[in-house]
């Protein structure tokens, strides 16, 4: 995929992902370029989730490889969806990022760089005076900013995002949206976007994966991969794909999709 940068963040070949005796991803061949931005898009169930496991280590292949650049796996932020996280304890903000500083299996007290870290993840997210609320008080958009501050705490080389404006009002996601857009390129962070939302990946993404039902997948430049072709296969029914205000816009055909 492109990026201003030659240099690999990760290289798949020939790979296959599974679970027990189940596989649900082969033949996966990828390459993402550090500096990119890069949308993974597909129905529920053909191994979004998968994939990013696979992308972030944790997910070893069964067949295959995986190869990082440089030989050394890059320090990742993940964000998760927002229900994903247990808030029956009352942590403030603040305490939420912090997690972030926790050392894997081992327990650590709090120094001074680890709360210097939270507070200026916290700052470059516009939440430096929520930092004392309760996280669970806070609204949607701002709880998915929290949460993009927890993964920038732990000073990662790239970002992965699973659904980050799903659920949200159409301004609390444009803001959400936009501050992603801002901190790829004032950081220079590789991005991994995951998103149902066709829209969202177009206006705001670089590079695209698209996988189908049956784990076909289509990798490559935004404006080669999202095709009236290729979403027409995706959803069984014809698509169009045009522009207004700027931007692309994503329908039916017909105006409206077949039963």
């Amino acid at each position: 995929m492109r990026s201003d940068s030659n240099e690999a963040l990760v290289e798949i070949a020939g790979a296959s992902f599974g679970y027990g005796r189940k596989r649900v991803l082969s033949g996966v061949n990828l390459r993402i370029a550090r500096g990119d931005f890069v949308g993974l898009v597909g129905p529920n169930g053909v191994g979004k989730t998968t994939l990013v496991r696979a992308i972030l280590g944790t997910l070893k292949p069964r067949a295959g490889t995986l190869v990082y650049g440089g030989g050394v796996r890059p320090r990742f932020g993940y964000v998760p969806q927002r229900g994903q996280l247990d808030t029956l304890y009352p942590l403030t903000t603040r305490d939420i990022v912090l997690m972030a500083r926790l050392s894997h299996g081992a327990l650590h007290r709090f120094g001074a760089g680890d709360r210097t870290a939270a507070e200026e993840a916290l700052a470059s997210v516009g939440l430096a005076d929520r930092a004392g609320v309760l996280y669970r008080d806070l609204s949607g958009g701002l709880k998915q900013r929290a949460l993009i501050a927890r993964a920038l705490a732990s000073e990662p080389e790239a970002l992965a995002l699973d659904e980050p404006t799903d659920g949200l009002d159409l301004l609390s996601g444009h803001a959400v949206r936009e501050l992603v857009r801002d901190l790829h390129a004032r950081r220079g962070l590789t991005v991994i976007l995951v998103s149902h939302a066709l829209d969202e990946v177009a206006a705001t993404v670089r590079s695209l994966i698209l996988i189908e039902s049956g784990g076909r997948m289509e990798v490559g430049p935004r404006e080669e991969v999202l095709t009236a072709d290729h979403l027409s296969r995706l959803y069984g029914a014809p698509i169009r794909v045009g522009k207004a205000l700027g931007r692309v816009v994503i329908a039916p055909a017909n105006g409206e999709r077949e039963p």
